[in-house]
């Protein structure tokens, strides 16, 4: 997936790897550019950095949790 011509960029915060992998094997053949971290965080700072179109969190992630970090994010935005 493109938007003016550069991959739109995905952020997915979740402690398990394995979903980390599952979600990024099924986004990236279709052509988003998807960015992974197990910690809110990584999570707020990769937020700034990369600027995604669309962020993914686990509600469950350790302090902070999910939902702090959405909070943090709308605060922002």
């Amino acid at each position: 997936m493109t938007a003016n011509g550069r991959k739109v960029h995905l952020l997915i915060a979740d402690e398990d790897p394995g979903i980390l992998n599952l979600v990024s094997s099924v986004l990236e053949p279709q052509g988003f550019l998807v960015f992974g971290c197990r910690n809110a965080d990584d999570a707020l700072r990769l937020l700034h950095e990369v600027e995604p179109a669309l962020v993914i969190l686990d509600a469950g992630l350790p302090a902070p949790d999910g939902l702090t970090v959405c909070r943090r994010i709308r605060a922002t935005s």
